[in-house]
């Protein structure tokens, strides 16, 4: 929130909070600024809402006073229509695939770790697809990783090449450091992919929901050694999608939007 004197009742989702666990990756004035203006948001907010159990209890044990607080738990949702419906049959098939800017905390460096183990140790053909944005001053941190010839950077691309690169995909990654939820895993279980993700607390999470390949969140050998087992053993998991399918639906955007308009309409309550 940019202004905390407003006579309206505020609902407001308070992502997260990187900048206390993650300074390293911002500069010292926007660690300093996001200190100042998260708080205030905690303390002025009538009510809050967060994306998932884990994130609740991470912010609730920085900000003590929401203890007191009506903090409620409301998952990201995703648009079904759009990425379960067939867009597009690419040729390549044997790749996984990863969409996300540049940022440090997304774990670039890890994945682009993990292919060069992939080819050299396993000897394995299985490409990596990146999408996204470069982001300045970071790029060049990937730049020399991105020479092994499996690496395909794509760079922006449009909507519909997103879903069709999810849905052609032998899996989606989803490798984050810390995040409080994950567009993307919804949306690669939406396309009907597997999902190989670290096993950070919120990913974890997603268990109770999903079958997911799961890696050691620091550990490049462990990325290439799920990704060698899953391409090697595709059509033996083929059935692991089924409860995915399921349960994707409780994230329809429908369904999360109903859960908000509810919260709202609790204001005069």
């Amino acid at each position: 929130m940019s202004y905390y004197n407003l006579k309206v009742k505020t609902l407001v989702n308070l992502h997260d909070i990187q900048h206390i666990h993650y300074p390293k990756y911002f500069s010292k004035n926007e660690v300093a600024r996001r200190k100042v203006v998260y708080w205030n948001t905690a303390l002025y907010a009538y009510k809050i809402f967060l994306s998932s159990k884990f994130i609740k209890k991470d912010i609730i044990n920085y900000f003590k006073f929401l203890k007191n607080k009506n903090v409620s738990v409301i998952n990201e949702g995703v648009q079904l229509d759009v990425f379960s419906r067939k867009i597009e049959i690419l040729k390549e098939k044997n790749y996984v695939f990863f969409p996300a800017q540049l940022w440090p905390h997304k774990n670039h460096s890890l994945v682009l770790k993990a292919m060069n183990i992939l080819l050299k140790k396993y000897n394995s053909n299985v490409k990596l697809i990146l999408t996204g944005q470069k982001i300045i001053n970071k790029f060049g941190v990937y730049k020399d990783l991105i020479k092994n010839k499996n690496i395909l950077y794509l760079g922006v691309v449009t909507k519909k090449k997103i879903v069709s690169l999810f849905q052609n995909s032998l899996a989606t990654l989803c490798p984050s450091l810390y995040e409080s939820s994950s567009l993307t895993m919804l949306e690669a279980i939406a396309c009907n992919t597997h999902v190989i993700a670290s096993n950070t607390k919120f990913n974890l999470e997603m268990k109770d929901y999903f079958n997911i390949f799961f890696f050691k969140k620091n550990s490049p050998s462990d990325l290439a050694y799920q990704i060698d087992h899953l391409s090697k053993n595709i059509k033996l998991y083929k059935n692991k999608k089924k409860r995915n399918i399921k349960n994707i639906k409780k994230f329809e955007w429908k369904i999360i939007a109903t859960k908000l308009y509810h919260k709202i309409k609790s204001f005069d309550n």
